[in-house]
């Protein structure tokens, strides 16, 4: 069996990372020019984590919103805090814009083996998306949760120990508390232990059960540990911090849990991965089951990257899921509408289209890779108008900067409508959180 991987440190792939980044980060800052050049708070940056960390002097990373903890804009937020109040919204959208393309540029990298860098990155840079998500921290773990799955995949490179494996660990305990991403990782591989434990137990013999308790082994298990660390405190959160109160308006009271599957995966997902909706709802689904299909079957591909790939569709799904269940599933069936819970699954469907299609007799993954890069092209010209985020309204952020530094309440206005960052700044002190 390989020797177990930390690819994150591996010398050839930081070199690769260094020359792909400057490209990644360029696209990501293209998706919100205005996030640069004209820096505005959006929602969550502004609202919560600027204004929360107003008269702290330590990152108020233990503090939760919307269920969870936010290790990543809380850190922000801290280090924003050394300077000046009129360059945080920079601050908040450069580092958003460098995670961002950082993570994108290392799952290019980890999956590079059985998926080409080039396909990931045209995915990224061509898909439709409402852009909603890019240049703002608060919508960083939609990126970091790439990441964190890759980093927790048994992908095989040249090993290195000691102090890398420890900085990956690390990593992922960061990313893995700053979103539920987490809690998705650790339920998939808890599975997958489960599954190769009982086939060794009951069919031994199947062979089925030698490579994926082979496959089983090779998983990183101390990452493993701390994603799992990170799951359970991600779950304690939102057991804390969540209402039990259902919510008026979910998908399984909208229709039924047979129902909300088939809208999911007939409608939803065909419509946020290409744009537009096509064909029927049946035909839908039997193109995916076919294309998952076609993809477990490919002899070209060695069961460890169809056991990674597996993964990367189980992540997808299950968020997908724990989306549509708990939220206004019917308002999901328009493209603009919740996208952001579809990033993920935008790069898993090309990425099953690349590897059902490469399983063809004769089938050349130059040839294979060059036709998905025309089609992702294709439906990135018909959705010419989503390949960006609309330019933000400037709220004159520096001028009500100012204002922070004058005694009195303070109303400040920000994107989107009706947010506002309400704070103090007390006679001859520092701005404070209103409602600490």
């Amino acid at each position: 069996m390989p020797a177990k991987s930390t690819h994150f440190q591996d010398p050839s792939t930081l070199r690769q990372l260094a020359l792909l980044l400057p490209l990644v980060f360029v696209l990501t800052a293209s998706k919100s020019p205005d996030s640069l050049t004209n820096a505005q708070f959006w929602a969550e940056d502004g609202a919560i984590f600027f204004q929360q960390q107003l008269g702290s002097s330590f990152p108020l990373l233990g503090k939760a919103y919307a269920g969870y903890l936010h290790v990543i804009p809380r850190l922000t937020a801290w280090l924003a805090a050394f300077f000046s109040a009129s360059k945080a919204p920079f601050i908040y959208n450069l580092l958003a814009c460098i995670i961002a393309a950082s993570c994108v540029g290392y799952t290019a990298l980890r999956l590079k083996r059985f998926l080409p860098v080039v396909l990931t990155v045209a995915i990224f840079a061509l898909t439709p998306i409402n852009g909603e998500i890019f240049g703002t921290i608060t919508n960083i773990q939609w990126f970091t949760q790439f990441a964190l799955l890759a980093l927790c995949l048994p992908v095989h490179e040249r090993a290195i120990a000691g102090r890398g494996e420890l900085f990956a660990v690390v990593c992922v305990f960061i990313m893995g508390l700053t979103g539920p991403a987490a809690i998705f990782i650790t339920a998939i591989n808890a599975g997958i232990f489960a599954l190769s434990l009982m086939l060794t137990r009951v069919r031994p013999s199947w062979g089925l059960a030698p490579s994926l308790r082979d496959y089983a082994a090779s998983l990183p298990r101390l990452r493993l540990a701390a994603a799992a660390l990170c799951a359970l405190i991600q779950v304690g959160c939102v057991l804390l911090n969540t209402s039990s109160a259902a919510h008026d308006v979910n998908g399984i009271v909208q229709y039924g849990l047979p129902k909300l599957l088939m809208v999911m995966l007939g409608q939803i997902i065909p419509t946020h991965v290409f744009g537009f909706y096509l064909l029927t709802p049946t035909l839908w689904i039997l193109l995916e089951i076919c294309c998952v299909v076609a993809a477990a079957r490919n002899p070209r591909l060695p069961f460890d990257a169809k056991a990674i790939s597996a993964q990367l569709l189980l992540f997808s799904l299950l968020l997908l899921f724990s989306a549509a269940a708990m939220k206004d599933t019917k308002a999901m069936i328009q493209f603009g509408s919740a996208d952001r819970y579809f990033y993920t699954i935008k790069f898993v469907a090309w990425w099953f289209l690349y590897l059902a299609m490469t399983g063809y007799r004769g089938a050349r993954r130059s040839e294979v890779l060059g036709l998905l890069i025309c089609a992702i092209a294709y439906f990135a010209l018909v959705n010419h108008g989503s390949l960006q985020r609309a330019p933000l309204w400037d709220m004159q952020w520096r001028k009500h900067a100012a204002e922070l530094n004058t005694p009195g309440p303070h109303d400040i206005p920000i994107n989107p409508q009706y947010w506002h960052i309400q704070t103090t700044t007390p006679a001859g002190g520092q701005a404070r959180d209103e409602h600490p």
